[in-house]
């Protein structure tokens, strides 16, 4: 049955290509509410595509106010017995250099906005849950695919469909990495506010993700364009420089990573800060508390804390950040919280978000079984692992992490030029098939 399942998508493989290109075109970054569509319509869109694909297979698709869909495997009118969930919402293009918005087929990859977070295991899962269906497995514990919309953002669709009873106790998320993830840091969203005044800078600009390492900082300052220019090459930092009416234009780049892993990427924000100190010491604080991703600069001294400074906007003498913070297992929610009163005590301080620490014991069946999957398909052994990264298998009272991306690949979810090799997403369909079945035969 499974081998026939297997063979089901090595035919279809092609076909599951232009459905990821049809769910990748929808550009489904976060907006304004609309009726019924609580994420603006690029959301929307996305949830309507994933509704046809699985419909298009037998499926019948459940769309919770536009907050979040589902499908079961088998309608038994009960609650499955395990989840899947994935999410169709992405974030930001950033600095592509391709159409971010269309599937690009090159030298073995696949490059697009969402291919790997999260939109490719996306219709994986579907063409997998397909692919059993067609071999006739008929399984003793069903399983419920779930498809939500805002987890780059803020999990309202998580605390929409708690609310109404449609997640399954147990489940995973294909939302990380290989071998499997059963545990995760705790993590905090700060917005900071204060007045800065400054004579010489009128705005700062930087970041459109409160869980990204932002790539573009642009700054209008009161200076000549010459003056600009020898501070920034004084600095020896590169930077796109343009007179103009109202200020000197700057804008300089970094590299994007995801906030877990701020360690890859380049922060453009803090890179325009350390220019910045130089033409105003008010800012040097500030770039000295946020310039090291330890945490170093408010105190910290783990080295598994990651502090990533995610957004800038300072305009009219008012400065507003936002900072994703990251903490392991062995440090407490008040250690963590009275550190960052006590070394941002010049800021008001908003706690927008708080996902605690999150585990499951590896001898659960949940973890013994997906390492299994794992094992048999890729013939290596699997163990358990702890990530920064927070995903949806927090939604679940017994959750775990498991694929898509794996050890020896780089993660470049939220980078530009987002990529999954084609040769993975073949393996992935192969592990996602055998996981799936292994759970619920």
């Amino acid at each position: 049955m499974i081998e026939n399942a297997k063979k089901w998508l090595e035919d279809n493989y092609e076909n599951m290509l232009l459905d990821l290109a049809d769910l990748i075109a929808c550009p489904s970054v976060k907006s304004s509410a609309e009726d019924g569509k609580p994420f603006g319509q690029g959301c929307y869109d996305a949830l309507m595509c994933v509704k046809g694909m699985c419909e298009k297979f037998g499926f019948t698709f459940h769309n919770l106010d536009g907050y979040i869909g589902y499908m079961d495997y088998e309608d038994r009118g009960e609650m499955p017995e395990y989840g899947v969930l994935v999410h169709v919402d992405v974030v930001p293009p950033c600095d592509f250099t391709t159409d971010p918005y269309m599937l690009i087929r090159k030298n073995g990859k696949l490059i697009a906005r969402g291919v790997m977070d999260d939109k490719g295991p996306c219709v994986i899962i579907i063409y997998v849950l397909a692919a059993l269906k067609r071999a006739g497995f008929i399984p003793e514990h069903n399983v419920r695919l779930l498809f939500g919309c805002d987890e780059e953002s803020g999990w309202q669709d998580i605390e929409y469909a708690k609310k109404h009873g449609v997640i399954p106790k147990r489940g995973y998320s294909p939302d990380a990495d290989y071998p499997l993830i059963n545990k995760e840091k705790g993590i905090l969203t700060l917005g900071l506010n204060k007045e800065l005044k400054s004579d010489k800078i009128m705005s700062i600009k930087a970041g459109e993700a409160v869980n990204a390492v932002p790539d573009i900082c642009e700054a209008l300052l009161g200076i000549s364009k010459e003056e600009t220019e020898k501070l920034f090459e004084s600095c020896n930092v590169k930077a796109e420089i343009e007179e103009t009416e109202k200020g000197c234009h700057v804008r300089v780049k970094g590299r994007a990573s995801h906030a877990s892993i701020p360690h890859q990427g380049d922060n453009a924000g803090i890179k325009m800060l350390s220019v910045l100190k130089e033409l105003d010491t008010n800012f040097t604080d500030l770039y000295e508390r946020f310039k090291n991703v330890r945490g170093t600069g408010l105190g910290f001294s783990n080295v598994n804390l990651t502090c990533t400074l995610s957004k800038i906007d300072y305009n009219d003498g008012k400065l507003k950040l936002n900072v994703d913070m990251r903490h392991p297992h062995d440090i407490e929610f008040n250690q963590v919280d009275a550190t960052i009163k006590s070394a941002l005590r010049d800021f008001e301080i908003d706690l927008i978000n708080h996902n605690p620490i999150h585990s499951v014991d590896e001898n659960d069946p949940l973890c013994t079984l997906l390492l299994k999957a794992y094992e048999m398909e890729t013939g290596n052994v699997g163990r358990p692992r702890s990530i920064g990264g927070g995903t949806y298998s927090r939604a679940f009272e017994t959750g775990v992490a498991f694929g898509c991306t794996f050890e020896h690949e780089p993660m470049c979810a939220h980078m530009a030029d987002e990529f999954m090799l084609e040769e993975s997403v073949k393996m992935n369909l192969r592990i996602q098939l055998q996981g799936i079945y292994q759970l619920c035969r």
